[in-house]
């Protein structure tokens, strides 16, 4: 189970990442049920973690504006398992979107300091 919280409307969870010699960091990230993808993160965190470029994608933002936008591997961990997700490069806070929620239960209650949980909803062995 991942555990986060919610301030200034805002759910937000930790997220272990490993930059390019696997020195693991943690990302304070944002959910954004609007984003259909795994990760994004600003072009200096990508820097700063030596994420290894995987090439381009276009994408529509939510003003309905078409763009390209570059894109790179990461590994994270991901409800105490390490995974691999496509990062794509946006300016602004860390997001977390619906590729990396699939098969899991978001559940968070919209106050400030709300508790926000993600479980896996996929049969453990």
């Amino acid at each position: 189970m991942i555990i986060g919280s919610v301030a200034n409307l805002e759910a937000t969870i930790p997220i272990a990442i490993n930059d390019r010699v696997g020195i693991r960091h943690v990302l304070q990230v944002v959910i954004d049920t609007g984003y259909n993808g795994h990760l994004t993160l600003s072009d200096s965190l990508i820097n700063s973690l030596g994420l290894v470029f995987s090439g381009k994608l276009r994408g529509m933002l939510a003003d309905g504006t078409v763009v390209s936008m570059s894109t790179y591997i990461a590994e994270i961990e991901w409800l105490g398992a390490l995974r691999k997700v496509v990062v794509t490069q946006a300016e602004g806070s860390p997001l977390v979107g619906m590729a990396l929620l699939q098969n899991n239960r978001l559940t968070f209650d919209a106050i400030d300091g709300g508790q926000v949980t993600i479980e896996s909803l996929e049969a453990q062995p």
